[in-house]
C-alpha cells in the first residue's frame, strides 16, 4: 500500500500544466489632483493613470493641451495655463478664498469633461497662544531647552479636522557640499508630551478607541484631532518640545512657527485613504482612494492654514 502511495506522489508532481492567461486590456483613466489653499495660487497636475505592473515612462503619463479652468457658482475665476509635467498654474497669480464653493473643469480633446466641487474652510481664529522655557540641558554640542507651547481655537463652523505642526526658520540648507541659500522652515518633531486628543495622523484621530502616546524623539507627520469632543467650542492644545538653542546664528531668527491647518472633508478622505493604501502591502488587496472627480479619478480639495510666530527666549 505504501509503495502506491509513493507513486501517486511521483506522478502528481511530475505533471505540470502552463496555463497561459491574457489579463484584459486596461483602459487608463485621466487622474486630476489639486490641493489647494488662500496661501498658493490656483495649480493643477493632469496625467493619466497606469496599470500596476507594468513598466512605463511616466512623461509619457503627463497630459498636455487641455482646457483647466476654475469656476465660482456661473464666474469664471481662472485659465490654467500649462507649465510643463502635466502641471497647470493660474497665470494670473489668482489665489482660493476661504469658504468659497469652487468648480473646476477639465476639457481634454477626445474625452468626457472631468469636474469637483470643493472649498477651503474659513481661518481659525485663535484666541491665545505662547511659548516658555522650562529648563536647560547642557548637551554636546549644543544646548537643549525644554520648551512648552500652547494654542487656544475656536471651531469652526462645518470644520471637523484640524493638524498642528511647529517649524523653526533655518537660514541655509546643506545640500551634500553645496550649500543651497533659500530659506526654509524645517519641522520640529522632538515632543516630549502631547496634549489629549490628538493623534498621529487621520486614520488614528477618526478612531475612536485609540490613544495617542507621544515621546522624545516623536518623528510623527501629522498631529491630527477633531472636532467630535468640542464641535463649535473653543479647544486648548499645549505640548512640551525639546529644542537645540545655539548661541550661534546657525537657526537664523530665534522664533517658532506655529501652523494650525484646517481641512475640508474631501482632503481627509483622499488622504486616510491614500495612506491605507500604500500600507496595504503587496500581498493584501489594495483599498479604493477616495476621488470627488466626476469623468475621472483624483482629488480636488481645500484646506486653510493660520500662523503664529512663537518667540524663543533663553
Amino acid at each position: 500500500m505504501r509503495r502506491i502511495s509513493i507513486l501517486l506522489l511521483l506522478i502528481v508532481l511530475g505533471c505540470e500544466t502552463m496555463i497561459e492567461i491574457d489579463p484584459p486590456e486596461y483602459e487608463t483613466e485621466l487622474v486630476a489632483t489639486s490641493h489647494f489653499s488662500p496661501d498658493s495660487i490656483w495649480s493643477v497636475t493632469l496625467h493619466r493613470s497606469a496599470s500596476i505592473g507594468v513598466k512605463q515612462d511616466v512623461s509619457d503619463l503627463y497630459v498636455e493641451g487641455a482646457s483647466v479652468k476654475i469656476i465660482s457658482g456661473t464666474t469664471l475665476i481662472d485659465s490654467l495655463v500649462h507649465q510643463g509635467s502635466g502641471r497647470y498654474k493660474s497665470s494670473a497669480s489668482k489665489y482660493p478664498l476661504p469658504e468659497t464653493s469652487y468648480t473646476l473643469h477639465i476639457d481634454v480633446p477626445g474625452q468626457s469633461r472631468l469636474q469637483a466641487s470643493s472649498s477651503a474652510p474659513p481661518r481659525t481664529l485663535i484666541t491665545d497662544y505662547g511659548i516658555e522655557l522650562l529648563g536647560s540641558i547642557i548637551e554636546v554640542p549644543e544646548p537643549l531647552g525644554m520648551y512648552r507651547i500652547w494654542i487656544e481655537f475656536g471651531d469652526a463652523p462645518g470644520t471637523n479636522m484640524y493638524s498642528i505642526g511647529v517649524y523653526r526658520f533655518r537660514p541655509e540648507q546643506t545640500l551634500g557640499q553645496s550649500v543651497v541659500p533659500d530659506s526654509a522652515y524645517q519641522r520640529e518633531d522632538r515632543f516630549v508630551s502631547i496634549g489629549p486628543g490628538w493623534y498621529c495622523g487621520f486614520q488614528s484621530a477618526l478612531e475612536i478607541d485609540t490613544e495617542f502616546r507621544g515621546g522624545a524623539g516623536l518623528g510623527c507627520e501629522m498631529l491630527a484631532v477633531t472636532d467630535r469632543y468640542f464641535d463649535g467650542q473653543k479647544h486648548a492644545w499645549s505640548a512640551t518640545l525639546e529644542l537645540y538653542t545655539p548661541a550661534d546664528e546657525s537657526y537664523g531668527k530665534n522664533e517658532l512657527l506655529l501652523v494650525l491647518t484646517s481641512y475640508s472633508n474631501d482632503y481627509v478622505e483622499y488622504t486616510r485613504t491614500l495612506l491605507e493604501n500604500r500600507e496595504s502591502g503587496p500581498f493584501l488587496e489594495p483599498f479604493s482612494v477616495y476621488s470627488n472627480v466626476d469623468g475621472g479619478l483624483g482629488i480636488f480639495a481645500g484646506y486653510t492654514n493660520t500662523t503664529v510666530i512663537l518667540p524663543l527666549t533663553e
